[in-house]
């Protein structure tokens, strides 16, 4: 019933599956809804995976520091949906380049060793991302078409739901002694905050985006303490 009367294709193939009682014209209610098997006929994801690996040691004032530098980048082609209804009616959906779906999830992280004491960088990147076209309204006033506005003359609006490139950083330092662990770091070290869309658009709480891998608590601050032992390396 959702993809019926949610549908942004306006042909979702389960609409011939929903029959109404028209007994009564001015209260046509759904009599029968056909839970059956329905084919779908394809669902493709397609996408390039790159991990890019690169470990050296580098030099400072006669001073050895490990280097390692780790990518891992995710770039989608495709992810559709196609069903067909026992009629041969087709409806095809697609979400690359729309919320969950970025053209491009990255992951970098930058190590640097010396003696027993490391520091790491880490950053992370989602693509910005766009609603789907057949759910982008057009521009009028808040009182013929948006409820974002909260006027009623001749400003023109619309309901949000898209966002630019989104970088998050994280910043870390530890110590590895023979028996001692010691380190802490930053979370979101630039504190950044998630997109603000329109929650009538996109899956949100207060204006925020959730599911989506947006980093939804702040800057946070942590460390570790570990304690070995004996009975193991």
């Amino acid at each position: 019933m959702n993809d019926c009367y949610g549908s942004l294709t306006g042909n979702s193939v389960f609409c011939s599956r929903i029959t109404r009682d028209l007994s009564d014209p001015t209260n046509p209610v759904i009599d029968i809804i056909d839970s059956g098997f329905i084919n779908r006929e394809a669902e493709k994801a397609r996408g390039v995976d790159v991990n890019v690996s690169f470990d050296d040691t580098w030099t400072f004032f006669e001073r050895p520091y490990d280097i390692t530098l780790d990518v891992q980048a995710n770039r989608t082609l495709e992810r559709s949906t196609l069903f067909i209804d026992d009629e041969g009616n087709q409806d095809t959906d697609t979400f690359q380049g729309e919320w969950g779906f970025p053209d491009w999830t990255v992951r970098t992280g930058l190590r640097v060793e010396y003696n027993d004491f490391r520091v790491a960088w880490e950053t992370r990147y989602l693509s910005s991302v766009n609603q789907d076209p057949d759910g982008v309204d057009d521009y009028g006033t808040a009182f013929d078409i948006s409820d974002t506005c909260g006027v009623t003359d001749s400003l023109t609006c619309r309901d949000y739901g898209e966002t630019d490139n989104y970088f998050l950083h994280n910043l870390s330092m530890y110590y590895f002694g023979d028996m001692w662990t010691l380190g802490g770091g930053v979370r979101n070290l630039m504190n950044k905050k998630p997109p603000v869309i329109d929650g009538t658009e996109v899956l949100a709480v207060n204006n925020t985006p959730i599911g989506y891998g947006y980093d939804l608590n702040g800057r946070v601050f942590f460390f570790n303490v570990a304690v070995n032992f004996g009975g193991g390396e």
